[in-house]
């Protein structure tokens, strides 16, 4: 039986491809990240222990209609996740991503509905830090899902500040195993 090691380089001329999910590789290392079609609108990396995240920071803002992304016990390269780069991002979740540290943004996230960040036991920053070393805000106006689990070492996220909710839409919130202080 043949298993699966990387991905070829075709996939950037399948204009029309939407979706892609790569799931229970544990030999895959290699996906040609500069490679995949900008068109995609979901991907996913789910229990692919060798794979690396395969899209640099200088392309990630030319996927345009990105809107679902999964990295699930994979990426052990990635250490910091620029959320606000992907313009439709609509969905995230990061879980199992062992080393990543800091998932952090400039601006609000408009696009933003559900955020999910589980057991990642590196990660200090989630959202915009304040300058003050201690804290970030979450600013996502659309944010309807927010779950931080078995994050250990997260640092306090504002969701609002004395004038405003920066999550105003906030439907559900989840947090187990993480400092007593997450939510100042």
């Amino acid at each position: 039986m043949e298993v699966l090691e990387c991905l070829r380089d075709g996939l950037a001329f399948l204009h029309h491809l939407h979706s892609i999910y790569l799931k229970e590789c544990p030999r895959l290392s290699w996906v040609p990240g500069d490679l995949l079609p900008t068109s995609l609108g979901n991907f996913g990396v789910i229990d692919c222990k060798r794979s690396e995240f395969p899209i640099s920071t200088e392309r990630m803002q030319q996927y345009t209609s990105l809107s679902y992304l999964e990295l699930t016990n994979t990426s052990s390269n990635l250490v910091l996740f620029p959320l606000g780069i992907f313009p439709a991002l609509a969905m995230l979740q990061l879980s199992g991503c062992k080393n990543l540290e800091k998932v952090l943004t400039r601006d609000s996230l408009t696009s933003l509905k559900v955020l999910h960040i589980l057991s990642c036991p590196k990660v200090e920053m989630i959202g915009q830090p304040t300058g003050r070393g201690e804290a970030t805000i979450l600013s996502a106006p659309n944010l309807e899902f927010l779950t931080i689990a078995d994050c250990e070492k997260v640092k306090a996220v504002h969701i609002e500040t004395q004038r405003e909710a920066l999550v105003p839409k906030l439907q559900w919130l989840g947090v187990s195993e993480t400092p007593s202080k997450w939510i100042p």
